[in-house]
């Protein structure tokens, strides 16, 4: 279920989030703001809840994801 939930969060909702970041502005704050809203996602998705605490690359080893910067970056 996590692997299938997994791929959808990766192919669907990252692209639509990620849609035409060649031609943004970067800056500090929308990339703030992406990544909280994908370590959220990827948070609801394993399982972790408020009282739980994860730091970020803990979080991206267990899921296998990279930071939101480098995804702008690859783009």
């Amino acid at each position: 279920m996590m692997k299938t939930e997994i791929c959808i969060f990766d192919s669907n909702v990252k692209s639509v989030l990620l849609f035409a970041c060649e031609i943004w502005k970067v800056t500090n704050q929308i990339t703030n703001k992406l990544q909280i809203f994908v370590n959220q996602c990827w948070q609801r998705i394993i399982g972790i809840r408020w009282p739980e605490i994860i730091s970020n690359t803990k979080l991206w080893e267990a899921t296998s994801e990279k930071s939101i910067v480098s995804k702008i970056v690859m783009r």
